[in-house]
């Protein structure tokens, strides 16, 4: 299976912001500008502050970057999608995927089938045994099973071409002097600051 291309975007912010200075602010607010306690956590909390601003809620605009979409042809590539492990149709590590968009809707082609892509979670996974519950006649439910997507009901996902699988990717392991600004809003970049600095003095204050 693989990926058929990919849609990508740029934001270029009128200040560089190195991930050297991104850790440098945080350990300047905590009062160890020196980094001679701090330096490890504050990289942890930047990674980890990143991850829970994207996955919860944050703007894409904030991180395009991380923000992925990527078209993946369900009829040449097969069902179930893989979207994890070494066989990934997808580019990047998931840290969660966002939504799924019937390629053909897009482009509006006039007279094909097209379908709306609903999730479900393995706790409603219950819906799909349930009669009252069954998709509409233009819906799939989708939902995450290990390694694996999968699309209900069966027959329909025959019916499915192309597909944009729209996800928030794992950030990279960025060295210092990595450009953060190339990938990440300035205001993005200063609320994980903000984060980072808040999760510190929380254990601060705990010790």
């Amino acid at each position: 299976m693989s990926v058929i291309g990919s849609i990508s975007s740029e934001t270029i912010s009128p200040k560089s912001f190195t991930f050297n200075q991104v850790k440098s602010e945080v350990l300047t607010r905590i009062n160890d500008p020196l980094g001679d306690t701090y330096s490890d956590r504050a990289k942890e909390l930047i990674y980890e502050g990143i991850c829970s601003l994207a996955l919860g809620g944050y703007s894409r605009d904030g991180y395009p970057l991380i923000a992925k979409t990527e078209i993946y042809d369900v009829a040449t590539g097969g069902h179930p999608i893989q979207i994890s492990g070494s066989s990934s149709v997808l580019s990047s590590p998931v840290l969660k995927i966002v939504s799924i968009v019937d390629e053909q809707a897009i482009a509006g082609l006039l007279g094909a089938q097209t379908y709306k892509f609903i999730p479900i979670g393995l706790d409603e996974y219950n819906r799909l045994f349930d009669q009252d519950e069954y998709p509409f006649a233009d819906e799939i439910f989708y939902y995450r099973e290990g390694d694996h997507i999968k699309l209900y009901p069966l027959e329909r996902a025959g019916d499915v071409g192309g597909i944009l699988i729209n996800y928030i990717a794992s950030p990279d392991d960025y060295g210092d002097s990595d450009v953060m600004t190339d990938g990440y809003s300035l205001d993005f970049l200063y609320k994980v600051v903000d984060y980072s600095v808040g999760r510190i003095r929380e254990e601060q204050t705990g010790e």
